[in-house]
């Protein structure tokens, strides 16, 4: 306690960490804050016209105690997510996907196949859920356990878990949230549907790997398509980051916490996160690198609880244990 008492007052960085870490504290601590203030927020709306657990209360009264509450907000929700349309373009290019000679030959074309197909199933449950609701609230359907799980959680703001087919990030837990994301997403799947069709192969412009359903998939998926494609063997594979054309598929939608990628290399920097735009990568047999690489661990999204890989990056030799100090990554989902 002596020596610690004789320190002086020292920046962050003494013991490795960046100068504004207090901020950068507060800033997430204010974002912990603002998420539990919007679950109560939406809680509240609804508890004040909460039904009562009497068993013998009726599906009439039962119903209407819900109307004035929950309905106006499930018609706001029905209206964010895609149109029936919008659905039926997704099963129908993914039943072309599945049934065409490529989806039997091409390992990535039966990856588009699942995840399509686990995007309208995800999808038609919502909007069957959210209609359904609206019939409880109307009094014209009979309520189930299901419609109570429902609108347990639906009043509280947070997402049923029969919706939670996919990781989900802890700025996604309230309902808003995640059908703002699932719009997003299948806005991306949509896309991916034209440019996986239009010349019967892969070609889009890049990829959001964090608005997949499965991303890990994808990129093992993508590793035997390489393997396929130019008969090498898998094992010799690694990903690695493109600074020229010979790019297999390019990422968009990244941040990296905690480091900077400037001029294909790794530097500190006092930001909490900085955004990776359009990062190109490929499938390629290891070499030896002339030029030190760090091994940046490669996160779903920012709970850094599922690392999809690691990909090789170049820096400076001097700032190599900083960077690790500081815990770099890099987050698919933002």
């Amino acid at each position: 306690m002596d020596w610690i008492s004789r320190l002086e007052n020292e920046t962050p960085s003494w013991c490795g960490l960046p100068d504004q870490v207090n901020k950068m504290m507060l800033i997430k601590n204010a974002s912990d804050m603002m998420q539990k203030v919007r679950m109560l927020n939406a809680q509240d709306d609804v508890i004040r016209s909460s039904p009562d657990s009497n068993a013998n209360q009726s599906v009439q009264s039962e119903a209407s105690s819900y109307g004035n509450t929950l309905k106006p907000l499930i018609c706001d929700w029905l209206k964010w997510l895609p149109s029936p349309s919008s659905d039926q373009v997704l099963k129908i290019n993914s039943n072309k996907i599945k049934h065409s000679q490529l989806c039997e030959e091409s390992p990535l074309f039966r990856y588009f196949s699942r995840e399509l197909t686990t995007a309208c199933d995800l999808l038609w449950c919502v909007t069957r859920d959210l209609e359904e609701l609206i019939a409880v609230c109307d009094g014209t359907i009979k309520v189930t356990n299901h419609h109570r799980d429902l609108i347990q959680a639906l009043s509280k703001g947070a997402v049923p878990s029969s919706w939670r087919l996919y990781e989900l990030p802890q700025s996604l837990l309230t309902v808003d949230a995640f059908l703002r994301d699932l719009k997003n997403r299948m806005v991306h799947y949509g896309d991916l549907c034209k440019s996986v069709t239009k010349n019967e192969k892969f070609t889009t412009d890049s990829i959001w790997l964090g608005g997949l359903f499965s991303p890990e998939a994808f990129l093992t998926a993508m590793r035997e398509y390489v393997a396929q494609v130019q008969h090498l063997p898998l094992e010799t594979l690694e990903l690695q980051v493109c600074t020229e054309d010979d790019y297999d598929f390019v990422v968009s939608g990244l941040q990296m916490e905690s480091g900077e990628y400037v001029e294909h290399k790794v530097v500190p920097t006092q930001a909490l996160s900085t955004p990776l735009t359009n990062l190109k990568l490929k499938w390629a047999q290891a070499q030896e690198q002339q030029s030190p690489m760090l091994k940046v661990p490669f996160y779903l999204n920012s709970n850094r609880t599922t690392m999809l890989c690691t990909l090789p990056l170049q820096h400076e030799a001097q700032d190599a244990n900083l960077l690790r100090q500081r815990g770099l990554a890099i987050i698919a989902w933002n």
